[in-house]
């Protein structure tokens, strides 16, 4: 129970507080997240709509990550997701069944308890998952698919409500993140464009606690690889992208782009450099110096969201 403990500390940052999440929201930036780690994503369906669930944002997206994870692991392609409130209409059934393998009763009894792997891996994906969820209220358990074959994951969240948002901001300190407007909700991406892994994932990690999908580019070709995707709702370059120039890219795109300006972030441990005041004074866009202090990144982004609300 203590190694539980000390990864579900691990998996979840600190002091993360209740918020309203977005079930759309939060299974797209786990698929990020499972294709930043090289892993292959299964064709998911899910509602368009669905209640939001009172939980902390990036447990819940770790939560699904895990799920998908295990689907993989399982032999599944395809996950089916439903969500619905139950008839007192205070908390949320959420159902990812995948057509992968069909659990045994003993894997059904064995998925919450350490170590007990059934498909690879060090099992303790839904131990940790539960213990996450647990922290809001939650509940998690693995069965048998709808249909009698593959498996299911069924969690049990508060929903979201005015009750819930009173309380969230009763236990909330001073320094957490308000909930997101619309953009968030809708899962619009954070392009990043950082060739350094570490500086890479710490703007990624605090995108998506911000209410961002995070999608990283190590290079200009991946880069636009992403945009050519849609959807992209905000972009964070840095001026030099191993030897390629991360401002000229920017120009470029705002050129074809102009009215992103307000949310394209230029990042140097120069600042000062006359291209980057030159792109600034051509373009209505922000930037910031490194190192960068994360609740400065954090309000730039808040506000950026709150601007498409």
């Amino acid at each position: 129970q203590s190694i539980i403990q000390g990864l579900r500390k691990y998996a979840r940052p600190q002091g993360e507080g209740e918020v309203e999440v977005h079930l759309s929201q939060a299974i797209a930036q786990a698929c990020e997240r499972l294709r930043r780690r090289g892993s292959p994503l299964p064709s998911i369906h899910s509602p368009e709509i669905a209640p939001l669930v009172s939980c902390g944002r990036s447990a819940m997206v770790r939560v699904i990550e895990q799920i998908l994870d295990n689907a993989l692991r399982a032999g599944a392609s395809r996950v089916q997701v439903s969500a619905q409130v139950d008839a007192g209409g205070k908390e949320v059934e959420i159902i990812l069944a995948n057509d992968g393998s069909t659990p045994s009763e003993e894997h059904i009894r064995d998925a919450m308890r350490p170590f007990r792997s059934h498909h690879g891996g060090a099992g303790l994906g839904l131990a940790v998952a539960q213990s996450l969820l647990g922290d809001y209220r939650g509940k998690i358990h693995l069965e048998v698919g709808p249909d009698g074959r593959g498996a299911a994951v069924r969690m049990i969240l508060p929903l979201w409500s005015v009750n819930a948002a009173q309380r969230a901001r009763d236990i909330a300190s001073s320094d957490e993140l308000t909930p997101p407007g619309s953009l968030a909700q809708l899962g619009h991406v954070l392009l990043i464009i950082e060739d350094d892994p570490l500086v890479a994932e710490l703007l990624a990690s605090c995108a998506e606690a911000t209410g961002w999908v995070a999608r990283q580019a190590t290079s200009l070709a991946e880069a636009r690889a992403a945009l050519a995707l849609g959807r992209i709702g905000g972009m964070v370059v840095d001026v030099r992208v191993g030897k390629e120039d991360g401002i000229a890219f920017a120009r470029e795109h705002l050129q074809a782009h102009p009215a992103m300006a307000p949310r394209v972030m230029i990042m140097s441990g120069d600042i000062d450099q006359p291209q980057v005041h030159g792109l600034l004074a051509d373009w209505d866009c922000r930037s910031m110096s490194k190192p960068f202090h994360l609740d400065q990144l954090r309000l730039i982004l808040q506000e950026w969201l709150k601007g498409d609300a």
